[in-house]
């Protein structure tokens, strides 16, 4: 485990009591140095890099009085958290509609990440919410495609096959693929996959295990995503045992990957004491666990903004982090470089 500056230790343990509910992962916290308020500054700062202000809040209000931030602190919590609780209801709101839109037009959808992994946590509206996703099976989309241009969106295609465009100031995304790796890729999970298929635990599982590996891969990615796996894998525990999803997982190439995530939630987020675990982390793993912070750290919540980012600033995060994500899934890996560099 990396040795950390008392700003990152202090944002873990309160993501940490946030995420879980969980006052006891404070304990660290309160018998450490007060933070001053310049550090307390760092740490909403940080979090608002993180995408997970929501959780910090949550992590604040389970201090004892005694370790209380300062009242600015506390103000700019307080704040922040409804905004981000509305937020989360309006692109809840409108991911329900949009749904029912699909739905009474014969076109079937599944909601990916988003408002369904907030469901996962104990308190949703701890959660920031960002954009909808919807994955229409190949033979439905441009039928989906159709019906929203209809509808007389602002909207574009993007490189990856997708379809976005703006649904009362939420940005949309509909997918033909849902794991946006490839039509390889596509076959060979869907091969593995139970009898639900992309409508399975295994399936929501390994889309955020994906999700996450593109983005550290490439922009960047924050403890946000971290948490919803976090999270999720709690929600699913009993739905899909850990031996499933490890097969699964095997099957793809993935399972290198997935014994770095879990050395991080294991480390990181509290994993060992809240989340059922296939394998204890290695040294190794735990390695890979440290390595994977410092980008999340360095990189923030995908790379700051994704609205601002380029595709020179993408190739520049495949380059960047090359060494790692290549030993991690080297097919995963390779298939990503290629699709950047083709488009």
């Amino acid at each position: 485990m990396t040795a950390m500056p008392p700003v990152e230790k202090a944002l873990l343990a309160l993501v940490q009591a946030g995420l879980w509910e969980d006052a006891s992962c404070l304990d660290g916290l309160i018998q450490s140095e007060a933070l001053t308020e310049k550090q307390w500054q760092a740490v909403t700062d940080h979090a608002r890099r993180q995408a997970v202000t929501g959780l910090l809040h949550r992590g604040v209000q389970r201090m004892p009085e005694t370790h209380t931030p300062p009242f600015q602190t506390c103000a700019y919590l307080l704040v922040e958290a409804e905004r981000i609780a509305q937020s989360g209801e309006k692109v809840r709101t409108q991911a329900d509609e949009l749904t029912a839109m699909l739905h009474c037009n014969g076109i079937p959808s599944l909601l990916q990440k988003g408002p369904a992994v907030a469901a996962c946590y104990a308190d949703p509206h701890a959660r920031m919410a960002g954009d909808i996703d919807l994955y229409l099976p190949p033979d439905h989309f441009e039928k989906g495609r159709t019906f929203f241009l209809a509808q007389d969106v602002q909207g574009h295609d993007a490189t990856d096959g997708s379809f976005c465009f703006v649904w009362k100031d939420v940005i949309v995304e509909l997918h033909r693929q849902f794991f946006s790796f490839g039509n390889a890729f596509e076959k060979r999970c869907a091969a593995c996959l139970p009898a639900d298929g992309f409508n399975s635990p295994e399936a929501t599982l390994m889309l955020q295990i994906t999700h996450i590996f593109k983005h550290v891969a490439g922009c960047g990615i924050g403890l946000k995503q971290l948490c919803d796996l976090a999270r999720t894998r709690l929600a699913l525990a009993d739905a899909c045992p850990t031996q499933r999803l490890d097969a699964c997982l095997r099957k793809t190439g993935l399972r290198k990957w997935n014994r770095t995530l879990d050395a991080f939630l294991w480390t990181y987020l509290g994993g060992d004491r809240h989340l059922p675990m296939l394998h204890a982390p290695t040294r190794r793993d735990m390695a890979h666990a440290d390595r994977l912070l410092a980008y999340i750290w360095h990189d923030g919540n995908f790379g700051h903004d994704l609205r601002t980012a380029k595709k020179t600033d993408t190739l520049r995060g495949f380059i960047r982090h090359a060494a790692f994500s290549a030993t991690q899934a080297p097919g995963a890996y390779g298939r990503l470089l290629s699709s950047y560099v083709r488009v």
